[in-house]
């Protein structure tokens, strides 16, 4: 099984979240399961490069990935097409970078060999999400088909920190890419596109499964994960830890006593927003030459 994660940019906190993920993914893969990091600086992952599989990745061809639309998410599509095409036997594990492997991984790889799909869960059917976000992609997109597709209010969005994509189904991702370029051709600009793209592509070919059993997504409190990890390596780093006792030393991440998501009300968001703004430092000093 090929596990795959791909990051570009320049924002560190994107290569430390793959970096602690990759880890998690090291303590309970299969030996003959491969890691690939497919990347724009692979100068962040020169301690592990022994350990997994790195692709570099320019800023051109991301830009071509980014299709005529300038969709962001599309390059996830089109960097699992392109491994499907180097390694086309293989199932695909496909991991966002604020993941966590929390259990075997032998479980989600016995379900792909089966030739079922998996994502990392189910969210709920499209009419009941209730954000203005939410409501405006469904008034766009329903009772609507793509790529002969019918969105109707038994829909399900699917949440896409997670994608496997069996190797009996590799068609599941350029019919995803249609998909997506379908909707940006009508205009529809919601962030989540590529997600609904998966699921209606996914469970199209294939009982659709979640992953969420085995792999931990904190896209919903990302600060906090982001200070707790960066504590982590900083810990590793300095007490000189190896790869390997890194590994082990991942094992015993306390995962359950730090939430994945945490709900703040829109007036404290707005209002924490507003601070930032207001109450800027009023002096800073620096050293002189």
């Amino acid at each position: 099984m090929n596990i795959v994660y791909f990051v570009f940019g320049n924002d560190i906190n994107y290569y430390q979240q793959v970096y602690f993920s990759i880890y998690t993914a090291l303590a309970h893969k299969e030996e003959s399961d491969q890691i690939i990091v497919m990347t724009e600086d692979s100068s962040f992952f020169k301690q592990l490069e022994n350990r997994i599989r790195i692709v570099p990745i320019n800023r051109n061809r991301i830009t071509e990935w980014e299709g005529d639309y300038k969709y962001l998410f599309r390059i996830k599509i089109k960097a699992l097409e392109f491994i499907t095409k180097k390694f086309p036997s293989q199932p695909i594990l496909y991991l966002d970078g604020d993941t966590f492997v929390y259990k075997s991984l032998s479980i989600l790889k016995n379900e792909l060999n089966k030739g079922y799909n998996l994502m990392h869960l189910n969210e709920g059917t499209l009419p009941k999400f209730t954000t203005k976000t939410g409501k405006k992609f469904w008034k766009l997109i329903k009772n609507k088909k793509f790529s002969d597709i019918l969105i109707d209010e038994n829909t399900c969005m699917w949440n896409s920190g997670v994608i496997g994509i069996s190797p009996k189904h590799f068609e599941t991702i350029p019919l995803a890419l249609r998909i997506t370029d379908e909707m940006c051709a009508m205009n529809i600009t919601c962030f989540t596109m590529e997600q609904l793209s998966f699921a209606l592509a996914s469970s199209h070919h294939s009982l659709l499964k979640p992953a969420d059993h085995i792999v931990g997504h904190y896209w919903g409190n990302k600060d906090q994960w982001n200070e707790v990890i960066s504590n982590w390596i900083k810990k590793s780093m300095m007490g000189n830890l190896t790869a390997k006792e890194m590994t082990e030393e991942v094992k015993c991440f306390p995962f359950k006593e730090i939430p994945y998501y945490l709900k703040y009300s829109n007036t404290y968001k707005r209002l924490a927003s507003q601070l930032k703004r207001v109450f800027k430092p009023k002096k800073a000093f620096y050293i002189q030459e």
